[in-house]
């Protein structure tokens, strides 16, 4: 899980995910890292540092070589408005995702055909979702394949800018309209 840590949505994202998701993981991969990483954690988080293979490092120089080591990143967010970057950084990366519908809503309908970035309603389903990447390392670099590709196709900044761009031109002539 990468972002701040001090930020609520994220707090109560990853301490839902720890008490419902986590076990379940753990019972079945009792080797399973998680790594939380990002700035300014608040005091329940840090409290998870060390327990049951859960790592909370604070502040990082980069993002990229925690990516570079995971098998898999989480969005396990019950409260989320707009795109997440931590979910497009991590799918760049050619990181699969295992996502709540919250976290992934900015990302537009095509993300629900994407097989890099797995929807998750529920704990039991976050669970069983970050299980079947650990459990098949051929699909997971796939789906991570997968996953870099969609961002390069709907998220680079050309495409954003084209965005950007036509909404702006369609408030002048609206503009215009009205003068």
């Amino acid at each position: 899980f990468t972002g701040v840590m001090d930020y609520a949505p994220n707090v109560d994202g990853v301490l839902w995910f720890v008490r419902e998701a986590w076990p379940r993981v753990r019972a079945r991969f009792g080797d399973a890292r998680l790594c939380v990483v990002g700035s300014r954690p608040a005091p329940a988080i840090s409290a998870l540092h060390g327990r049951d293979g859960i790592e909370v490092t604070g502040r990082v120089p980069e993002v990229p070589p925690w990516l570079d080591q995971a098998a898999v990143s989480i969005a396990p967010l019950r409260l989320a408005r707009g795109v997440q970057n931590k979910v497009l950084e991590a799918m760049s990366a050619g990181v699969p995702v295992v996502a709540s519908p919250a976290a992934a809503q900015g990302l537009g309908t095509a993300s629900e055909r994407e097989p890099g970035l797995l929807l998750a309603g529920d704990a039991a389903a976050m669970a069983a979702r970050v299980l079947s990447v650990f459990a098949d390392t051929a699909d997971a670099r796939r789906r991570g394949h997968s996953a870099a590709a969609f961002v390069r196709r709907h998220f680079r900044w050309e495409h954003m800018f084209a965005i950007a761009d036509a909404a702006v031109d369609a408030a002048m002539a609206r503009q215009r309209g009205r003068a």
